[in-house]
């Protein structure tokens, strides 16, 4: 996690000394059911990490000031279940992304974004938050232009896809900003480490506006090179996870 996120040498001492101690703390308050130490994994990473939401925020922001996504913090909590060795699947959909927790007493959906009921127990409750995710429907600033994606997502992911989908939510932001040398950059990262339909969505769209920009000669023919793969012809669907 924070190999990913290329913190500096202070920085990067203080961050692991604040996770392992958040790793101390959940071990330490008693050897009680899988449940209560969920909860208490649950608790203690959001009190730590978690302060302000913001739509794509990256993993360094989240670390260093609590600026979080959904994106973030449920890379946060993976990190957190994988050192307490706890089973978990990271889910992705096309706007989202959530954790599904297996213990002894059953399934557990893990929503990092929801302060209030982000563990969801129960058969019923789970299918009612399922259900959600397959109609939900992204909401972003009035000023951006959305469309839907043309492709349907709902599936397991490994560390590895959810570290492109961070490289990829961060190439989504530099295109938002209109930073295209960037956004190509982090898309081609993101590519190398997760090739979903969203990567050719964005690269589409990203290679349109690189040819229809003032960029100046240089910048344009690296973003030509790391789009090179992009087919023009291919329709385009904005629209990225928050």
């Amino acid at each position: 996690m924070i190999q990913y996120v290329k913190l500096d040498n202070q920085s990067s001492v203080g961050v692991r000394s604040r996770f392992d101690k958040v790793i101390a703390v959940i071990g330490t308050e008693g050897s009680s059911s899988e449940m209560k130490l969920l909860k208490r994994t649950y608790r203690l990473v959001r009190e730590e990490f978690l302060e302000k939401y913001k739509v794509h925020a990256s993993l360094g922001e989240t670390l260093e000031s609590g600026t979080y996504d959904c994106l973030t913090a449920t890379a946060l909590y993976a990190a957190t279940l994988e050192r307490l060795h706890i089973r978990y699947d990271i889910m992705e959909t096309n706007y989202h992304i959530f954790i599904m927790v297996y213990t002894t007493r059953g399934t557990v959906l893990l929503e990092a974004t929801d302060p209030v009921n982000g563990l969801v127990t129960g058969a019923d409750e789970i299918h009612d938050h399922l259900t959600s995710y397959h109609l939900q429907q992204p909401t972003l600033p009035s000023n951006r232009v959305l469309n839907n994606y043309s492709f349907e997502i709902f599936r397991s992911i490994s560390n590895h896809g959810l570290i492109g989908l961070l490289h990829f939510n961060q190439s989504a932001r530099a295109f938002n900003e209109g930073d295209y040398l960037r956004s190509a950059q982090l898309l081609h990262q993101a590519q190398s480490w997760y090739d979903t339909p969203r990567c050719e969505t964005l690269g589409n769209l990203l290679l349109r506006a690189v040819e229809a920009s003032q960029m100046d000669a240089k910048s344009r023919l690296e973003c030509l090179s790391l789009l090179k793969h992009q087919s023009p012809e291919t329709p385009i669907a904005t629209i990225f996870e928050d």
